[in-house]
């Protein structure tokens, strides 16, 4: 099988650099924050964070903030300084590594020299003083109106000149500390005992990015059981981050899923079942209320490019798309789909044992509880949960009536009715049976299986024997 196509890269998980790359409206939210920024921060220090969900875009507005501030006025542009908190996890020496860090981060800079020698020198002099110390004298300002002893003599004196030097110079610092909501919960109130010992550097402001929810979470976990009201006293001023608009992330899925498809994407087009106004289907709206982040959109589109040109030619596109959608978003229902398919592609009406084969029961009665102990499992949103059961309908037509709003319906149980298997044979539809199912659920096979044996199988037996027991059927009842 040969692809004359020039195959898409896949899109890792880094976020974008450069502002003209953005398409989802972070940029201007971005250079909005960069001026803020600039203007707010204090003699005596700030903290301040960006919030959003998990893969939402924060790192990518971080980078373009720095992008903004690079730009500026020699007179205005601050110092940057980025903090990892994955580094340093787990270190008893956490208020020394964090000046380490910053002095190792303006080396090399446009810092002034005795700058970097002074962090240098207030790092090695915090060796050995744990955070929770500065914590309880409520910052290192108070900290250091209490010291005593040789040692901690050499703290302060370290400190005054850093402190000293800084009001002197009156140059903006900006310190980025990224990650937080991915440690665990003790090294995230680590880090924040960490900041909030630190917040009274002169002309420094603290700019986070993480999940609010996932950090108040952590932080409730510890002594301090009120998560919400601790992050309160340290951050003093959040922004959250701007959800971008449906269409946004329409333009970008279909602009990969184009490049991926290639010549295939005009016939795509043209397939009523992908995009149908009249009858009130649409692909996309089902697909949307799982792909509201840009991490979800290149997760699909990376799936769909690592498949596709397995069954290429082979498969019916829109069940294809809607299928690698299950396999990434709602992976238990495609799961049972292939633990147990004739639950789908079968009469749903046919009686079978039930797990423990002490009862008989119907494949829908089966069904149903398959598919709502996955919905429990997964913690699907009740839209979520709608649109999984709508793909499926479209997918497997059988289960009209069976799962869904439809459920129970006192109709007609099929929406295509089964005369109509041929078709689906000829359209490569997933529902078509188990052979043709072989395709989707097992994306390595090469596609060429199907010209050498099992087209010729297929058509053998429905000339033989299912297209009579699909007749007979009909007219016996289901007409």
């Amino acid at each position: 099988m040969e692809i004359k196509e020039n195959s898409p890269e896949f899109r890792g998980d880094s976020p974008l650099k450069n502002p003209s790359d953005d398409k989802l409206g972070h940029a201007p939210f971005a250079k909005d924050l960069a001026e803020s920024i600039i203007k707010m921060i204090p003699s005596d220090g700030f903290v301040m964070a960006i919030y959003g969900d998990w893969g939402s875009g924060k790192t990518t507005v971080l980078h373009f903030i720095e992008t903004y501030l690079n730009a500026m006025e020699k007179h205005e542009k601050p110092l940057i300084v980025h903090f990892n908190p994955w580094w340093f996890s787990g270190t008893d020496q956490l208020l020394a590594r964090f000046f380490d860090a910053m002095k190792s981060e303006l080396k090399g800079s446009k810092a002034p020299e005795d700058y970097v020698e002074l962090l240098g020198d207030f790092a090695t002099a915090l060796e050995n003083i744990p955070v929770d110390a500065i914590k309880a004298t409520g910052g290192l300002t108070n900290f250091f109106l209490k010291l005593c002893g040789r040692k901690s003599h050499d703290v302060r004196t370290a400190y005054e000149k850093l402190v000293k030097r800084l009001r002197q110079e009156e140059k903006r610092i900006v310190v980025i500390i990224d990650d937080v909501d991915r440690l665990y919960p003790k090294e995230v109130r680590e880090i924040f005992r960490l900041v909030r010992s630190v917040a009274d550097l002169p002309f420094t402001l603290f700019l986070f990015a993480m999940d609010r929810n996932v950090v108040i979470e952590a932080l409730s976990q510890s002594d301090l059981k009120d998560g919400d009201k601790y992050l309160e006293k340290i951050i003093q001023l959040g922004r959250e981050l701007p959800i971008p608009f449906e269409y946004q992330f329409k333009d970008i899925f279909f602009q990969g899923l184009k490049s991926i498809l290639g010549q295939d994407w005009d016939e795509l087009q043209k397939d009523e079942r992908w995009e149908n106004p009249s009858s009130g289907w649409s692909s996309w709206e089902n697909m949307s209320n799982f792909l509201d982040t840009p991490r979800r959109v290149f997760r699909l589109l990376n799936d769909l490019q690592a498949t596709y040109p397995l069954v290429r030619g082979h498969v019916n596109l829109t069940d294809f798309v809607l299928w690698r959608f299950l396999r990434v978003f709602a992976h238990a229902e495609s799961q049972a789909v292939i633990n147990e398919p004739n639950m789908f592609v079968s009469d749903p009406l046919a009686e079978i044992s039930d797990q423990a084969g002490e009862k008989k029961i119907t494949r829908a009665e089966r069904l149903n509880a398959l598919l709502e102990i996955n919905n429990r499992n997964q913690k699907m949103t009740s839209s979520q949960i709608s649109c999984v059961e709508h793909v499926l309908i479209h997918l497997f037509p059988r289960l009209w009536g069976i799962i869904g709003e439809e459920k129970d319906s006192a109709s007609i149980i099929f929406n295509e009715p089964p005369r109509d298997l041929s078709r689906w044979v000829r359209e490569k539809r997933i529902c078509a049976g188990f052979d043709f199912f072989s395709f989707y659920s097992r994306g390595g096979f090469h596609a060429e299986a199907w010209d050498t044996g099992w087209n010729t199988e297929w058509n053998t037996e429905w000339n033989t024997g299912w297209k009579t027991g699909w007749k007979t059927g009909w007219s016996a009842g289901w007409d």
